[in-house]
C-alpha cells in the first residue's frame, strides 16, 4: 500500500509534474490511448494522484516483453499513471543529490572517442553491464540515496514503490527517465571504485570504457571492475566485454545512444554516408551469411531512423531489416510512415513493406502495438483504406492476454471500424487502471459514430464506463475531440 504524508504531496506532486510527458510515457513504446487520452489534462492527472496517494493505494502494473536483440527479451512494467508519476516525483526530489546524466549527448560523444587518441598507446578495457536495470537491488539503491540526502521520508517512499514493482526483489522500472537518473546513482557505488583506483575511465549508461598502459593493467583492471559491479549484485556482459589497443578499435556506441542495445557498434561508420547504402551493403551480406547459417551484426538504427527517401528501397530490405534483428522494428515502422507521409508514389512500397510485417512478425505485445500503430497511421492517410491486415490484427488484440494490447485494439477499431456493445461490455470487464481511460476513450468514440439501435447500445456501455469518473470523463472529451 503506498500512501504518502501531506508534506511529502506537497513537496514531490505538483502541476509541472502532472504536464511534464516524460513521466508517463515509457520509451520505445508508441503514443498509446491509455495516455494519450489523459495526457492533455494535468489538472485531472494532477487531481488523480494527489487523490490516490493521499488515500493510499496499490501499484498495478503489466509486463510487456520488448525484443533485446540476441539474448531474449527485455521486461518492461508498464504501471499505472498514479505510480507513474509518484515514482517521478520522487525521483525529482532527489535530483539534487544526484550527478548530471550520464545520457547527455555531450557524455555520449565523450564514450564514442575515448581511448581513440593513439598519440598515448595502450589499450582499452570495454565493458558494459548485463541486464543492468533488471538486477538493481532496490535496497542496495535507497542506501545509496540516503547516505546523500539523509530524506528518510523521500528514501522510505522510494523504497515502497520499488518493493512493489520488483521481481524477486529485484529491478526498477525500464524506459522511464525516472529510472536512468536512479541507475546512474546505483552505478555511482562502482565509479567510487574506480576513482579510488585513480583510473582513467568513461561511463555512459552501463557502458564502461577503462584506459591502461599496459596488457597486464588492462587484465587487472577488468579484474577490478567485475569485481565492483558483483560486490552491487550486477555481472558485466560476457559477449560485449573485451579488450582492444587504443585507436580505432576502441571507437564505439553505446547502450545510452538513441538505439536499442549497444550490440549496434559499428566503429568505423562514418556519419556522413548515406543510410541507404549502409543498408544495402548490410542487406546483401546478411542474405549470404543466411545461406551459411552464420550471423552478422545488425545495421545501425540511426541508418534506418534517418531513412526518407525510397530511393533503391525495397520492401524485402524493410521487412528483413526487422527479421534480422526485431528490436528494429520500431525504427522500421517509422521509416514507412515517412515514405507514406513524404509522397503517394511510394504507395506501393508502403503497402507492400507493410502486408509483409503483419504477415511475418510474431505477435508478442511489444510487436503488436508497433503494427497496430502502423496501421493506425496510414489508415488515418485515407489512401490505405484497403490495406489488409490492420483490421485482423485489430480484432485478434481485443481478445490479447495485454491489457494494453486489447485498449489499442479497441481505439484502432473505434477510429477506423466498429466496435459492438458486446466487444465493449467484455474489454471493461477486463480492465483495471491501466487502461479503463484508453477504453472509455474508445467507447466514446465508437458511441459517438454509430447511429440507431446500435448507438443506443453503444451510448449504454459507453456511459457505463465512464460512470462519472473524472479520468474517464476526460478522456471522453479528448476522444470526441478526435472524432
Amino acid at each position: 500500500m503506498i500512501r504518502w504524508t501531506p508534506e511529502l504531496l506537497d513537496r514531490g506532486v505538483s502541476p509541472a509534474l502532472a504536464a511534464n510527458t516524460a513521466a508517463i510515457r515509457l520509451e520505445h513504446l508508441p503514443d498509446l490511448v491509455s495516455d494519450e487520452c489523459v495526457i492533455g489534462n494535468p489538472v485531472a492527472i494532477l487531481n488523480h494522484v494527489v487523490a490516490n496517494l493521499r488515500r493510499g493505494y496499490s501499484p498495478q502494473f503489466e509486463i510487456l516483453s520488448m525484443p533485446r536483440g540476441f539474448s531474449g527479451d527485455r521486461p518492461v512494467a508498464y504501471m499505472d499513471l498514479a505510480t507513474r508519476i509518484a515514482y517521478a516525483g520522487l525521483v525529482t526530489l532527489g535530483h539534487s543529490a544526484l550527478e548530471p546524466s550520464s545520457r547527455q549527448d555531450s557524455v555520449r560523444e565523450e564514450f564514442r572517442e575515448f581511448g581513440t587518441d593513439e598519440s598515448s598507446p595502450g589499450y582499452v578495457v570495454m565493458s558494459d553491464i548485463a541486464a543492468c536495470y533488471e538486477y538493481i537491488v532496490p535496497q542496495t539503491l535507497v542506501d545509496e540515496l540516503f547516505l546523500r540526502t539523509d530524506d528518510y521520508e523521500l528514501v522510505e517512499s522510494l523504497a515502497k514503490v520499488l518493493q512493489e514493482l520488483a521481481t524477486l526483489g529485484r529491478g526498477i522500472p525500464q524506459m522511464l527517465e525516472a529510472s536512468d537518473h536512479l541507475a546512474d546513482l546505483y552505478l555511482s557505488i562502482v565509479d567510487r571504485a574506480l576513482d579510488r583506483a585513480n583510473l582513467r575511465w568513461v561511463r555512459t549508461a552501463d557502458d564502461y570504457k577503462i584506459v591502461v598502459t599496459t596488457w597486464a593493467e588492462a587484465l587487472a583492471v577488468l579484474a577490478l571492475l567485475d569485481k565492483e559491479v558483483r560486490a552491487v549484485g550486477l555481472i558485466l556482459s560476457a559477449n560485449k566485454t573485451r579488450i582492444v589497443a587504443v585507436g580505432p578499435k576502441a571507437r564505439t556506441r553505446s547502450s545510452s545512444s538513441p538505439e536499442p542495445d549497444s550490440e549496434l557498434e559499428n566503429a568505423d561508420e562514418e556519419e556522413d554516408d548515406e543510410p541507404v547504402d549502409a543498408l544495402l551493403v548490410w542487406h546483401k551480406e546478411w542474405q549470404a551469411a543466411r545461406k551459411k547459417n552464420r550471423i552478422i551484426d545488425p545495421p545501425s538504427a540511426r541508418d534506418i531512423r534517418i531513412l526518407n527517401s525510397s530511393d533503391r528501397v525495397t520492401s524485402k530490405l524493410l521487412a528483413d531489416l526487422v527479421f534480422a534483428y526485431p528490436p528494429h522494428l520500431e525504427y522500421v515502422v517509422g521509416a514507412i510512415i515517412r515514405l507514406a507521409d513524404a509522397s503517394a508514389d511510394d504507395d506501393d512500397l508502403v503497402k507492400e513493406a507493410t502486408v509483409m510485417l503483419l504477415d511475418q512478425v510474431p505477435r508478442t505485445s511489444w510487436n503488436i502495438l508497433w503494427l497496430l500503430e502502423l496501421a493506425s497511421r496510414l489508415a488515418a492517410m485515407n489512401r490505405f483504406d484497403d490495406l489488409p491486415g490492420g483490421r485482423l490484427l485489430a480484432e485478434a488484440g481485443l481478445n490479447d492476454s495485454a491489457e494494453l494490447v486489447r485498449a489499442q485494439s479497441a481505439w484502432y477499431m473505434a477510429k477506423f471500424h466498429s466496435l459492438t456493445s458486446a466487444q465493449l461490455q467484455s474489454l471493461h470487464l477486463r480492465s483495471s487502471r491501466l487502461t479503463i481511460a484508453g477504453v472509455s476513450a474508445a467507447a466514446a468514440l465508437a458511441a459517438k459514430k454509430a447511429k440507431g439501435r446500435k448507438g443506443d447500445a453503444l451510448n449504454q456501455v459507453a456511459a457505463a464506463i465512464r460512470n462519472r469518473q473524472p479520468l474517464n470523463e476526460a478522456a471522453v472529451e479528448w476522444a470526441e475531440s478526435h472524432a
